[in-house]
């Protein structure tokens, strides 16, 4: 079976590919977070700041 990654980049229209949000960076992030977060290096507030930060930034670059 194909991860949902692959799959998404199969997906891709080629000519929009500097649209998409890179789904590998955000995933990467997530996990980070949750590690941070487990650590007890960062509350829930602070992480969800810096993700929805993140996230606005890859859209507005897309």
């Amino acid at each position: 079976m194909v991860r949902f990654g692959k799959k998404l980049t199969a997906g891709q229209v080629p000519k929009w590919r500097g649209y998409y949000i890179n789904y590998k960076l955000m995933k990467k992030k997530v996990k980070q977070y949750g590690q941070q977060l487990q650590q007890g290096e960062k509350d829930h507030h602070r992480v969800l700041k810096d993700f929805s930060k993140m996230l606005d930034d890859q859209v507005e670059d897309s």
